[in-house]
């Protein structure tokens, strides 16, 4: 299926529509793998990096057969918001949290948020 819009100077762009399909609750295989050779990447360059990665959907002992048995510090937190957001200046995005939830967007605006919160409390990022 195609979109057509007009220009305001009467020029027509096609526009053909993406078929997104989403898988609610699923981790894909790819984007796991995705993340494994990402993390691969920054350990070999950076031996004695300590990794903790913020999720809901990786089991928490997911790094135990790869990772932490090959000596890396990698471990994974299933973040509670409100001890996250605790201590940081997020009030004014805290506060909308709740009308956020209803839109379609609300697990970017959440994972959004969780970032934010993680660099302002930890930002151990050092090169």
């Amino acid at each position: 299926m195609s979109l057509v819009k007009t220009l305001d100077d009467g020029k027509k762009i096609e526009k053909k529509e993406q078929n997104i399909v989403e898988f609610e609750g699923q981790v894909d295989e790819v984007t796991e793998h995705t993340h494994q050779r990402g993390l691969e990447s920054l350990l070999s360059q950076h031996r004695d990096a300590s990794v903790e990665v913020f999720s809901e959907t990786v089991e928490l002992d997911f790094f135990r057969n790869s990772f932490v048995e090959d000596s890396y510090k990698v471990a994974v937190a299933m973040p509670t918001l409100d001890e996250l957001l605790q201590d940081t200046p997020t009030h004014v995005y805290a506060s909308v949290w709740f009308d956020w939830r209803k839109t379609k967007f609300s697990s970017s605006h959440y994972s959004e948020l969780v970032r934010l919160a993680a660099l302002y409390k930890f930002s151990l990022i050092t090169l």
